[in-house]
């Protein structure tokens, strides 16, 4: 069993809230090995119905979902607010656990979810990155704006396989027009996945903090 397309299609659909594409860039990816050591921000987090430690940069607070769900109301209305809310309790209904995160000051958003684990393979890197690519695709029909493709990255240690994609998105008619969409997808053998969506105006390196997660 390997990353069910099913979950890659609902993540993705949090850029409704801001965002609207066109893109033409190809699917390939990058295998990556780095580690990142330089200083990052102390904003532990606890996911506590998985023993997980989750480093997340500052400003970044917890909200359960009827908190982050008028937060949406606040953000959004009409179909893409009805859409979102469809995605939130599918993402709530899976196998395994949800939790959200959320900045005010840059209404940023980083959604973790945990499965149980199934094996994320190099061979299978593009493949992801192509569903991700299609269902950007997809949703950029509702709204109309461009997007390029940052990076798209495989890595694998003797403790974690990591799939990670970066887009950054562009809407000129709004006060901050770039955002960035970070998919992190890290299988942990004989324990679970990680699924990490992030949403951003913000500019940061999110592998270093990858690399805090401590069990």
């Amino acid at each position: 069993m390997v990353l069910k397309k099913p979950i890659v299609t609902f993540l993705l659909t949090l850029l409704l809230l801001f965002l609207s594409c066109d893109d033409k860039t190809k699917n390939e990816v990058i295998s990556d090995n780095n580690s990142y050591e330089s200083s990052i921000s102390n904003n532990t987090q606890f996911l506590e119905n998985d023993g997980i430690k989750l480093l997340l940069p500052e400003n970044f607070k917890r909200y359960s979902s009827a908190e982050y769900e008028v937060i949406l109301k606040t953000l959004t209305k009409g179909k893409i607010l009805d859409l979102e809310e469809k995605r939130l309790r599918h993402l709530r209904n899976i196998d395994g656990n949800h939790y959200i995160y959320f900045d005010k000051a840059s209404k940023s958003t980083i959604l973790v979810n945990t499965i149980p684990y199934a094996p994320i393979l190099r061979k299978n890197a593009t493949s992801i990155l192509a569903d991700i690519t299609r269902d950007l695709i997809e949703i950029c029909k509702i709204s109309k704006q461009d997007f390029s493709k940052v990076t798209g990255k495989y890595s694998e240690t003797p403790k974690a396989q990591i799939f990670k994609s970066i887009h950054k998105v562009f809407d000129k008619e709004k006060k901050n027009p770039t955002r960035y969409l970070h998919e992190y997808y890290i299988a942990f053998p004989k324990d679970k996945n990680l699924i990490i969506d992030i949403n951003t105006t913000l500019e940061f390196d999110f592998d270093k903090y990858l690399a805090k997660i401590k069990f």
